[in-house]
């Protein structure tokens, strides 16, 4: 696994500990949707520079 896939699993990691209510529930979510998003772009991305 590359380092951008280790610092975006790590990132999606802390995400998940934190507490939040309200409003902040929907920021949280758009965050964890645009990691995932970036996580399988960076996947993809290895794919295709490993063959």
């Amino acid at each position: 696994m590359n380092k951008a896939l280790e610092h975006i699993d790590a990132a999606y990691a802390w995400l998940s500990k934190v507490p939040v209510s309200g409003e902040g529930v929907d920021f949280l979510a758009m965050a964890r949707q645009e990691l995932r998003a970036a996580r399988q772009a960076a996947a993809e991305d290895q794919e295709a520079s490993n063959g």
